[in-house]
């Protein structure tokens, strides 16, 4: 499910504006087309049969996986995701939580 349907909804008006972005529906057909590519790849482990399938509940449970490829986007979401939840809390009040549920 979409948790930002605004965006959605603007991606539409754009497809839909042939005037002013006369390339915009085909540029969006190439990029799901390149998403579904790289979807594809990166989800084979998950499939029947792929390594994640075929390891045990201990090996998953100690295995070391970042969310993410980059560090700071996974910060950067961390940090969006808790100010949504609590919008008055302080950047430190926010690093403290961070590192203690870290350790």
């Amino acid at each position: 499910p979409f948790e930002c349907p605004e965006a959605f909804y603007a991606i539409q008006r754009l497809a839909l504006d042939h005037k002013m972005y006369p390339h915009f529906p085909q540029l969006l057909v190439t990029f799901f087309q390149g998403a579904l590519d790289m979807w594809i790849q990166f989800s084979a482990e998950f499939a029947a049969g792929g390594a994640i399938d075929k390891s045990s509940p201990s090996q998953r449970q100690t295995a070391h996986i970042k969310t993410t490829n980059d560090d700071n986007e996974g910060a950067l979401g961390t940090i969006r995701t808790s100010l949504c939840c609590a919008p008055h809390m302080s950047l430190s009040h926010f690093n403290s939580h961070f590192i203690y549920k870290k350790n």
